[in-house]
């Protein structure tokens, strides 16, 4: 019984007296706390920054630099590029102006290379948001126009006329709404 209570004692002062660790399993010990808190502290730079981003009330607009607030932003969202409104606006109508289509954005255009020519179309719907009713009928003509004349039709060159039909002799177009006849290459009318 003596031993057992002997052997019982030792097992209980060396739980409570453990050996100390060797030099080796101290050294990794604190590598291994080092490492974990660096990974903690990058985490939480990460969700810090995402915190600012996301409770951000400005933005800078790419393309006049300004600091606007975040309810005047466009964004594409094919690409997330940001600009504020009255520059989308501006450029969408500088593109439609010039029958450029597809629209495209600028930052992807800005930073496109001879081996990354990726640049972001930006869609009819995006367009509509920033864009006046006159520039909105515009851009619908402007396309109808383009689609037109890669298929053999023309639109009627009247302002107020809708008309489009297929291009029989080449050279000359009657509106099937407003019965006008059109030279297709001078736009000189006919009566």
């Amino acid at each position: 019984m003596n031993s057992m209570i002997a052997s019982v004692a030792k097992l209980v002062t060396n739980n409570l007296n453990p050996p100390p660790p060797a030099e080796d399993d101290d050294a990794e010990i604190a590598r291994r706390l080092q490492q974990q808190f660096e990974e903690q502290f990058k985490q939480e730079q990460i969700d810090l920054e995402m915190a600012r981003r996301l409770n951000r009330s400005h933005f800078d607009c790419a393309i006049c630099m300004t600091q606007m607030s975040t309810d005047d932003v466009f964004i594409i969202d094919q690409c997330q590029h940001r600009m504020c409104r009255d520059c989308a606006q501006g450029m969408i109508q500088v593109a439609i102006d010039n029958n450029d289509f597809p629209l495209r954005c600028p930052t992807c255009k800005a930073s496109a290379t001879p081996t990354n020519r990726v640049i972001t179309e930006i869609s009819q719907m995006e367009a509509l948001t920033v864009l006046t009713p006159d520039y909105v009928d515009k851009m619908l003509r402007a396309q109808l126009t383009l689609a037109a004349m890669r298929h053999k039709y023309s639109t009627c060159p009247q302002p107020d006329c809708k008309g489009i039909a297929e291009l029989v002799d080449g050279l000359q177009f009657r509106c099937p709404l407003c019965n006008v006849s059109t030279c297709t290459s001078c736009k000189v009318t006919f009566l």
